[in-house]
């Protein structure tokens, strides 16, 4: 459905997790290097689930930050309110190579299929 095309996906494009929400499809996805602080999820919004594909906007929707490293592994799902939620795991800032923590995310969809990060939470 993708291939590599941004600088920030580089070298791969992993772990896909596909959800309908609101009469779209997105596809989020984990790319480049797993073990490294350049990895972070992305997403695209996909005609069916056999594609075509394309990406909304051309950086990372989730990525490296002051609190988490490397956010990847991502799932999608629809929270208790109906919201668009995305699970992932991520490093505290500092300890990349450690053992990795659940984190949620929950995204608001703007126009065109662009989503936004509205909050983010941290579990244990």
């Amino acid at each position: 459905l993708l291939t590599t095309a941004d600088g920030w996906e580089r070298p791969v494009i992993e772990n896909p997790s596909m959800i309908r929400y609101r009469g779209r499809l997105y596809l989020f996805y984990s790319a480049n290097r797993w073990y490294s602080r350049h990895y972070a999820i992305g997403y695209a919004v996909c005609r069916s689930v056999r594609g075509p594909c394309h990406r909304v906007i051309h950086r990372p929707l989730l990525a490296s930050g002051r609190r988490v490293v490397g956010p990847g592994g991502e799932s999608a799902f629809i929270g208790p309110r109906g919201q668009l939620m995305l699970a992932y795991a991520a490093w505290p800032a500092g300890h990349v190579g450690h053992e990795r923590r659940l984190h949620v995310a929950t995204l608001k969809p703007r126009r065109h299929g662009r989503l936004v990060v509205v909050k983010r939470l941290r579990r244990r």
